[in-house]
């Protein structure tokens, strides 16, 4: 082979090589760049992914899943009251446009579940956590499909599965409803706090409930309150 060929093939082998570090390098770039975001767009992005497709799996479904859920909560308990409570609240309803007072005891959030059922409604919270016991007021103006204003107030040392009344609707081919679960333990210095929202109905003589099942506990129950949290400073 003569100096001009082998020079060639030299010259192809560099010209290649050099492509392929331009490539690896703008790889490189734009994976740091995907890890410079914050971390809450990236679980939302995810999110958003996995709700479409199990929205898409909801659709083409015509009786309920009766898959448990093996889905379990990574939620830690905090405390110190007033900013990490605030942070915890705010981070569970990032997903709503809600009007919450400074120190996250008072929440009204306008909520539409058109992407899921066909129920759009207002919630109002209010919590007392000084009181003893604690108190937490909870409204619910439901204005599509139908006006129902439901209001009701729960305590600590109790556990509550309450439907909303006068309110049904289709939902993976069984009648269902919009159900409120509430759970307070403890005092000021330590009050574990569960509210949330969850849509159930009955299916072959059980009660069956979106957020035990797959693959609806992907966006059901809709938490509102979730967690242990310490209100000395708020109470003091």
């Amino acid at each position: 082979m003569n100096n001009t060929n082998i020079n060639t093939i030299q010259g192809w082998k560099l010209f290649a090589f050099t492509l392929f570090v331009v490539g690896l390098s703008t790889a490189l770039g734009a994976s740091v760049q995907e890890q410079d975001q914050p971390m809450v767009h990236v679980r939302r992005n995810l999110r958003s992914h996995i709700e479409m497709i199990a929205k898409r799996m909801l659709s083409t479904s015509s009786t309920p899943s009766t898959h448990t859920s093996t889905h379990t909560s990574t939620h830690t308990t905090t405390s110190g009251g007033g900013e990490s409570f605030c942070e915890e609240v705010k981070y569970l309803l990032s997903d709503f446009d809600c009007d919450i007072s400074y120190n996250c005891t008072s929440i009204n959030c306008p909520i539409s579940l058109e992407k899921y059922v066909p129920v759009d409604f207002d919630i109002f919270v209010d919590l007392s956590p000084c009181t003893v016991p604690a108190w937490l007021d909870v409204g619910i103006n439901v204005t599509d499909p139908v006006i129902v204003n439901f209001n009701d107030k729960f305590s600590t040392g109790t556990t509550y599965h309450v439907p909303v009344p006068d309110l049904s609707f289709d939902f993976a081919g069984m009648e269902a409803g919009l159900f409120v679960d509430a759970d307070m333990s403890g005092d000021v210095a330590s009050l574990e706090l569960d509210l949330s929202l969850d849509v159930c109905g009955e299916w072959e003589g059980a009660q069956w409930c979106a957020g035990n099942h797959e693959p609806y506990d992907i966006f059901f129950p809709i938490k509102i309150f979730d967690g242990t949290y310490s209100f000395d400073d708020l109470c003091n």
